[in-house]
């Protein structure tokens, strides 16, 4: 009764944003890039092999027919767990519109990736939810390796500090406009205009201020990238503020 309780749970959410049909990735799809190993001081553990397999719940991975192989995903977990539809979820955007639509594709593709990468890793030929398949041998659950090879964060907009947010294990945030503000060079700048003598040099001082202590602070930091407030949502939790970090460093 638990399994089926639990099995019920994971369809309704499915069901909820749209995914039967569009989440489950194909054993005839495309093949994903594969993606960087894995290094862990605790291996997850391999899909056992199972004699009767029988598959009566939901499909996140590969097809049911001729599987020797599978494994549990809770994909409820995995999502819960997806910067990208955390992100969604948090500006209470939809799924199928404007730009949470974009945030859902972002989640629903990355998460796919990660679902084919670990059944490959460990020869699983279907993945479902929870209770969703049957067999004499244990069925082993992954969701923790899914959610594992999730991104590490979603981002919208460019990054300050940095090159590509992909491979970034450390990104901090800071509101630009404040620190702009706390650079007298930038209140002269904006009086002016352009056909005045000083708004291309006061341009070009108030860009190299602001450039060199966002580069002190994230060095200082060991920060990988920085973004613009608002703009970044990690997995691992908050995103840590550099702004008053970043002004200080003005005067350095």
């Amino acid at each position: 009764m638990k399994n089926m309780n639990r099995f019920r749970a994971q369809f309704l959410f499915i069901r909820s944003v749209g995914l039967v049909g569009l989440l489950f990735a194909s054993a005839d799809a495309a093949p994903f890039s594969a993606p960087a190993p894995y290094q862990s001081p605790d291996p997850y553990p391999a899909s056992a092999v199972a004699q009767d397999l029988e598959v009566t719940g939901q499909v996140l991975y590969g097809t049911a027919n001729a599987a020797k192989t599978a494994a549990t995903v809770d994909i409820v977990e995995v999502y819960s767990n997806n910067p990208a539809y955390v992100r969604l979820k948090q500006l209470g955007l939809s799924e199928t519109r404007g730009r949470g639509k974009g945030l859902f594709e972002e989640a629903r593709a990355s998460t796919n990736k990660a679902l084919a990468a670990i059944a490959r890793r460990h020869g699983i030929d279907v993945i479902t939810v929870p209770g969703g398949v049957s067999s004499d041998g244990e069925v082993s659950d992954h969701t923790r390796e899914v959610i594992d090879q999730l991104p590490l964060f979603s981002m919208e907009g460019d990054l300050i500090h940095g090159k590509n947010l992909r491979g970034m294990q450390s990104v901090g945030e800071l509101d630009s406009q404040a620190v702009l503000e706390s650079i007298p060079a930038y209140l002269e700048w904006k009086a002016l205009s352009e056909n005045d003598a000083q708004y291309h040099l006061l341009q070009k001082s108030y860009l190299d201020q602001f450039g060199k202590a966002v580069k002190k602070v994230a060095r200082d930091q060991g920060l990988d990238g920085i973004a613009e407030k608002g703009n970044v949502t990690s997995r691992l939790g908050t995103v840590p503020d550099v702004t008053r970090a970043v002004i200080q460093a003005l005067s350095g």
